[in-house]
């Protein structure tokens, strides 16, 4: 379990730190990054910062976006009702 976000109230002047399961194709934290970072260092980082997608093409993430099947995903719009 790790946090992936800092929740901010002003009102109050404190912050959460909300947690769940760790993603396994994170482009932040995922053992592929922390791998690739660890094996090529500053070499790891100019690939992503010259390729904008990088980060989802080396975890799977882009495979896993394009495997989806866009036939089951339900559009519904603001006049319809469910």
């Amino acid at each position: 379990i790790v946090p992936h976000t800092i929740r901010g109230f002003l009102s109050r002047y404190s912050t959460v730190l909300p947690t769940g399961e760790a993603f396994s194709q994170c482009v932040a934290c995922s053992p592929t990054v922390r791998k690739a970072f660890e094996d090529e260092g500053f070499t790891f980082l100019l690939k992503v910062f010259n390729d904008l997608d990088y980060l989802e093409n080396l975890t799977g993430l882009r495979a896993m976006q394009l495997a989806t099947d866009l036939s089951e995903i339900i559009e519904l719009s603001d006049d319809e009702e469910i």
